[in-house]
């Protein structure tokens, strides 16, 4: 149920033990005499993808911190939330005012909210107006556009912001007094690379005066290190899947039957399917017809499509679109093998470990990934499927084809697979370390 605080077996009183021999029976357990209340500050509300983001929500709830969303953007209701998760959150999300096009209307529209809120929080509206933003995430007024949710939604215990560009922006606002409250900032691909191209200090501020940075990943711990974050700021905070959703279901090739391929993720560059559909074409004329499902959308749709028209015929391209959780999961469990060709994009675009990698493996399927960002700390190679290198079509194109040659060996790949979820990837045992990770913060003692 939703806001139910379920209490680990561990943690529960013994009635055999005196208070002081329970508190003492404990001692790395923080003790927090009411709820935390936490915001989670992203980009949009409700969301129609980024579902890890919300699976860490949903188990803050679960586990009795009073969670609020502070969102940049409205979205529409998907299949990502429950009727009943949409009820627990209507009077607990708060939206950035719209930033207006052109500096003229984002004065107007300033002076518009001056005028609404300067009457309630004078001070905050005042200090917030009373110099000009030089932080480029805010721009002239956008400290005043920021702080808005805030003055509407009440002081937060945690601030985790979500993406490093939200937490330079919660940095500064804090630095005014204008919220209070530990931030916590969330690292995850982007703004370890398209957003530090340009300037690679733009998280110095971030990094001195920020609480906690929770990269994603090994990889990403040791960028921040590099770009001066103090490694004492920095805990690796993995984003999981609940394992109990993923039914473990061996794979195997029956005789006379064309393997099946499988990607579920956004089309874009930085996902590499191009190389897929270029590496398929050399493994059919190697090894015969080849069956390729591309579940998603995105900017590339058209492009890849018609490259796909060029295949030859042996490989059947089917674009299914883009697909719920429940709709991905009967495409997983009908696939044999799932291809995850992540590439750097020209923007610099990259991402940390993509969660449908994470799905398939506790699906028991063999998974083919790239030596890109954190996915090697998840794929053992050889082990629980196979890793390439970035743009090699003709590398790709060998292991496709020596998973299919040697199907025998998918049932143990796909066990190594589900292992490695369950023991480092339970949603679960990491939502039980984020909380205790804000327990911290909150009382370091």
């Amino acid at each position: 149920m939703i806001g139910r605080l379920e209490v680990a077996p561990e943690l529960r009183p013994n009635p055999n033990l005196t208070v002081r021999e329970q508190r003492r029976s404990l001692p790395q357990t923080p003790v927090i005499e009411r709820p935390m209340r936490v915001a989670f500050w992203g980009g949009v509300f409700p969301p129609s993808y980024e579902t890890f983001i919300f699976n860490q929500v949903r188990g803050l709830v679960e586990r009795g911190c009073d969670m609020g969303i502070i969102a940049q953007k409205r979205g529409k209701p998907g299949n990502i939330l429950t009727a009943e998760e949409l009820r627990y959150f209507a009077d607990r999300i708060w939206y950035r005012p719209q930033l207006p096009l052109g500096r003229a209307r984002r004065l107007w529209g300033a002076l518009k909210l001056v005028a609404k809120y300067g009457f309630h929080s004078p001070r905050k509206v005042s200090t917030a107006i009373g110099r000009f933003s030089k932080t480029p995430q805010l721009g002239t007024v956008g400290c005043l556009y920021a702080l808005i949710p805030f003055l509407q939604a009440g002081r937060f215990d945690i601030i985790h912001c979500q993406y490093g560009p939200l937490g330079t922006i919660a940095t500064e606002l804090r630095r005014r007094g204008l919220i209070e409250g530990k931030i916590v900032t969330t690292f995850r691909g982007y703004d370890l690379s398209t957003v530090i191209q340009t300037n690679p200090d733009c998280y110095q501020t971030l990094f001195q005066h920020g609480d906690l940075m929770m990269p994603n990943n090994v990889d990403f711990q040791k960028r921040l290190v590099e770009l001066g974050c103090p490694a004492e700021k920095i805990v690796v905070q993995r984003e999981g899947i609940n394992c109990a959703q993923f039914r473990f279901q061996p794979r195997q090739l029956r005789p006379g039957q064309k393997p099946r391929f499988l990607t579920a993720s956004r089309l874009t560059e930085k996902k590499g399917i191009v190389y897929v559909l270029e590496s398929l074409s050399q493994v059919a004329r190697r090894v015969g017809p080849v069956e390729y499902r591309i579940v998603g959308d995105g900017p590339l749709r058209d492009e890849l499509m018609a490259r796909a028209q060029e295949m030859p015929p042996e490989v059947d391209v089917c674009f299914v679109g883009w697909k719920g959780p429940e709709e991905v999961a009967i495409e997983m469990a009908e696939a044999h093998v799932l291809i995850q060709a992540s590439v750097k994009a020209s923007s610099g675009n990259e991402e940390g470990i993509p969660n449908v990698l994470k799905e398939a493996m506790a699906c028991g399927m063999p998974v083919i990934g790239t030596y890109h960002a954190g996915i090697p700390e998840l794929i053992q190679d050889r082990v629980s499927g196979y890793l390439v290198p970035e743009r090699d079509v003709d590398a790709l194109a060998d292991c496709i084809s020596s998973l299919i040659e040697s199907a025998g060996s998918w049932h143990d790949m796909g066990i190594a697979g589900r292992e490695k979820i369950e023991a480092e990837y339970d949603m679960d045992k990491l939502n039980d370390q984020l909380c205790h990770q804000y327990a911290n913060l909150l009382d370091p003692k």
